[in-house]
């Protein structure tokens, strides 16, 4: 199944929690991943994608539908798509990886314990080790944070 690029002028989350904050920005190890399955990347969540008429409301929308336990203590990193994939594939090109850096669409079923999640996307094509070149790239990604908002209202 081909999945659905996301525009680069549109937004993701990633669920951020406390431990990858250092004096209030992001630190790569925010993005670190493992994958689950074939084609699996690293989870977030298409803000143009939710429901809702303002930022606000479509975080309110992801926050509906997720699948995690979140806490109070725990952040939402607001991404702009365009800058993660053009940031994290010049990082991987400088490093010699032969990958490239794709945030796509992929979107969640309804579960007997979930509700659907429309919102559900991937950042595929890149590194999902400890290795030193997987932390820089997960370091060059959370340079593009913008912002972050709680995880809870």
């Amino acid at each position: 199944m081909m999945l659905e690029e996301i525009p680069d002028v549109d937004h993701i989350v990633r669920h951020v929690k406390p431990t990858a904050f250092d004096e209030g920005r992001v630190l790569g190890a925010a993005f670190g991943w493992l994958p689950k399955q074939q084609g699996d990347g690293l989870s977030v969540n298409w803000v143009e994608r939710a429901e809702g008429d303002t930022e606000h409301d479509k975080i309110e929308f992801i926050r509906s539908r997720r699948r995690l336990v979140w806490k109070k203590s725990h952040r939402l990193a607001i991404l702009n798509v365009g800058r993660v994939r053009a940031e994290a594939g010049k990082k991987m090109e400088a490093l010699g990886l032969n990958q490239t850096a794709v945030v796509v669409h992929d979107p969640l079923d309804a579960t007997d314990k979930w509700p659907a999640d429309p919102t559900h996307a991937l950042i595929a094509g890149i590194p999902n080790n400890d290795s030193p070149e997987a932390e820089a790239v997960y370091d060059c990604i959370a340079a593009c944070v913008e912002r972050h908002v709680s995880a809870m209202p």
